[in-house]
């Protein structure tokens, strides 16, 4: 299977923050803020495998600065690391005009074929310095979660 760059292993979308992603504190509600991230993640994820994924975990999810009614949020994903069948991937959450991360987060999405079976994934290619750092931390994540099982 041919590798695929990184930068083709990504995808983002902004969204407006309405009434109905509050919670009782007026700030948005931090399973909305997740359900956001594992849906840029999917598309990230089945993008570079050109399959449908599963997630499969959620790891190091942080709420960093709080997001208020009416603000845009930019929501990011960019895959950091594919494994035979895994694909790792990095979210990140900003408020609009904002380079301060509202929230990040790291996750795991499994490649299924048309049965829900594990699916190869291709190899994915780190092209520059910036990407071989994200796929350095993603291995040592993926190590790191070998290690506890």
């Amino acid at each position: 299977m041919q590798a695929k760059p990184m930068s083709q292993a990504c995808f983002s979308e902004s969204y407006s923050v309405g009434n109905d992603a509050l919670n009782q504190y007026g700030i948005m509600h931090g399973g909305r803020l997740l359900t956001l991230a594992d849906e840029v993640g999917f598309m990230a994820a089945s993008r570079h495998a050109a399959v449908d994924c599963l997630t499969r975990a959620i790891y190091q999810a942080q709420f960093h600065h709080p997001i208020h009614q009416h603000e845009t949020i930019d929501c990011s994903a960019q895959v950091g690391l594919a494994g035979n069948t895994s694909l790792w991937v990095q979210i990140n959450i900003r408020r609009q005009g904002d380079d301060t991360p509202a929230m990040q987060a790291v996750i795991i999405y499994v490649a299924v074929d048309k049965h829900m079976r594990p699916t190869p994934v291709p190899p994915l290619l780190a092209e520059n310095e910036d990407e071989r750092l994200l796929q350095a931390s993603m291995q040592t994540l993926k190590d790191t979660e070998k290690k506890a099982e």
